[in-house]
């Protein structure tokens, strides 16, 4: 408790999948993975990341700095890498991108319904009534089940 938190948003389209999605779409769930194990300099049977451009694994190199410092110090941070913001109030994060920049309340617009009108509307309505308990309901089966 009361350690600093990181967070970050990986926003890399890896060359190496180009051909395999929309162009829309950036990165997905994971992708980061192949940088932070250094998959485009593993050699023999292992291919984690084919054609990876010099640009990526400059984006390899540091993302694997990131994760080692946070690994040995709890705190990503290191000579020659861009700042990593902890956490805060301020909602900072980090865009992990061959032009890495510090971003602030990630995908604000896209949750607006989750944290502002749903509440909202929640707040303004009034109560639906739940299901009948369950105690209620076995007090009406033997009405419905008795010999007549």
């Amino acid at each position: 408790a009361g350690a600093p938190v990181y967070f970050y948003e990986f926003q890399h389209r890896p060359q190496c999948l180009k051909d395999t999605r929309p162009t829309f779409v950036k990165a997905d769930h994971s992708d980061e993975i192949r940088f932070v194990f250094g998959g485009a300099f593993l050699k023999g049977d292992i291919i984690m990341f084919e054609g990876a451009t010099e640009e990526e694994k400059l984006l390899s190199r540091k993302m694997m700095r990131y994760w080692a410092n946070f690994a040995r110090t709890g705190d990503p941070n290191g000579e020659g890498l861009p700042l990593w913001p902890a956490y805060s109030q301020s909602e900072q994060y980090l865009k992990l991108d061959l032009n890495m920049s510090v971003g602030q309340k990630l995908k604000e617009q896209e949750v607006e319904f989750w944290s502002d009108t749903l509440p909202l509307i929640m707040s303004t309505s009034t109560a639906l009534p739940g299901p009948p308990s369950l105690l209620s309901f076995s007090l009406f089966l033997p009405l419905f089940f008795s010999a007549p």
